[in-house]
């Protein structure tokens, strides 16, 4: 019982802090919001060259992960030949896929519009049939962001080539957008506490 009494003292005076600290700090707060707002509408202005940009950085960061992960197979090899082998096999397909990324990335951004757009077709319709199968208050709305969710899955999928220069780099910058938008709103109700 005492330990639970500690855990909500710890877990109130953390809330306390974050609070405090929202407060005094509020216009960092806004002024990170308004920069990741306007990089965000780059982003989506840019988009093509958001989409080269970032895909060029996600392969760099598996090239560095399969870099990793082939040193580690090494430290594994004493422990066990199957960890060595998987480990080193996974390490050196992460090195290659992200080569192939670096050295060519609108391939990249074909490869990876086309998971984005296989992921969005199974969200949809795994949300279909959650809805469907448990229908409770206000479903209907949960129905049609799941036809949304499978339709933007199809559109990209029928439309891979022209979708795969662009798509990546229009939805990171609305994600950096929001990001942005809610550290403003954050910001902003945090000024309105240390007014009242």
């Amino acid at each position: 019982m005492e330990e639970v009494f500690q855990q909500r003292t710890v877990a109130s005076y953390a809330d306390k802090t974050i609070r405090q600290t929202l407060r005094d700090h509020w216009q960092w707060l806004f002024g990170l919001g308004f920069v990741l707002v306007m990089l965000g509408l780059i982003a989506i202005m840019l988009a093509t060259f958001t989409t080269f940009i970032s895909v060029i950085f996600f392969g760099f960061v598996l090239l560095l992960n399969g870099s990793l992960l082939s040193y580690q197979a090494f430290k594994l090899w004493r422990q066990s030949w199957g960890r060595l082998i998987y480990s080193l096999g996974v390490g050196i397909l992460y090195s290659l896929i992200g080569l192939i990324f670096i050295m060519n990335p609108w391939q990249g951004a074909l490869s990876l519009t086309l998971l984005l757009a296989i992921a969005y077709i199974i969200l949809g319709l795994y949300r279909m049939l959650l809805v469907i199968t448990y229908r409770h208050p206000g479903w209907s709305w949960l129905l049609l962001s799941a036809a949304l969710t499978l339709m933007l899955g199809a559109l990209i999928l029928f439309n891979l080539s022209t979708f795969s220069f662009w798509i990546i780099g229009v939805f990171l910058g609305v994600d950096i957008l929001f990001i942005g938008l809610s550290y403003i709103m954050l910001a902003l109700s945090a000024k309105e506490a240390v007014s009242s």
